[in-house]
């Protein structure tokens, strides 16, 4: 079971896809934009944050910063529906960072999961983990 915090202004979506990560079995936790996940991933706790790229008062890109920043060992995903940024591609290439397109397909979701927990079971030092590439998420709202 992972701990995810997952950030998302649209209600509806926020709403379906936390959903859909507890009924797979993991705890998530739910923020509506980038400030309550710099505030909520400060607590710690999460092993992956999955976060929109729009979104009002801190957008998903500047969250990252901030939360990778605070917290290196949390992995996040921004989410968009756009087209990667070059500020997007900056936050991806400098690590444990990953960029999902909307709309999010059920089979990427599992394959996320699945990449996040087998991370999470390695020891630390196995160099298997970066041959695949890394993806970096509980309801009681925020």
């Amino acid at each position: 079971m992972l701990q995810i915090l997952f950030v998302e202004d649209d209600e509806r979506i926020r709403d379906c896809l936390a959903g859909y990560l507890r009924l797979k079995g993991h705890r998530v936790l739910e923020a509506a934009n980038g400030e309550q996940a710099v505030s909520m991933a400060g607590k710690g706790g999460f092993d992956l944050i999955m976060m929109d790229v729009k979104m009002p008062k801190l957008d998903g890109v500047s969250a990252c910063e901030q939360i990778r920043r605070k917290a290196p060992s949390i992995r996040v995903v921004l989410m968009t529906g756009f087209h990667m940024t070059d500020e997007m591609e900056r936050v991806v290439k400098e690590g444990e960072v990953e960029c999902l397109q909307k709309p999010l397909l059920t089979k990427d979701l599992d394959a996320l999961l699945s990449r996040v927990e087998g991370a999470r079971e390695r020891p630390s030092g196995d160099t298997a983990a970066g041959a695949e590439s890394s993806a970096p998420g509980r309801k009681e709202r925020g």
